[in-house]
């Protein structure tokens, strides 16, 4: 039971990023080669680039290093909500 659970999550997973723009922080991973890479290059471990991807975005200073170094938009680095508030102004 356990095993199709688990299997049923998998291809929920997969199904959800099918067709899909990659997330800012994806694109970074994958141009800088790894998790461990784009840490190296930024100066933080591994795991704060992990903790970044689950949560799906960066820190601002981060996108902003990022963008430089490899040319990934900010906005799409950064927390949606943060972009939406940002372009809509706060009301």
């Amino acid at each position: 039971m356990a095993r199709i659970v688990a299997k049923t999550r998998t291809q929920k997973k997969q199904k959800n990023t099918e067709g899909t723009t990659p997330r800012g922080i994806d694109q970074a991973v994958s141009l800088a080669g790894s998790q461990a890479k784009l840490g190296e290059l930024l100066g933080v471990s591994q795991q704060a680039v992990d903790k970044w991807c689950r949560r799906g975005y960066v820190p601002l200073a981060r996108a902003i290093e990022i963008h430089h170094q490899l040319g990934v938009s900010r906005r799409v680095l950064v927390d949606p909500e943060l972009v939406s508030a940002l372009s809509h102004g706060f009301e």
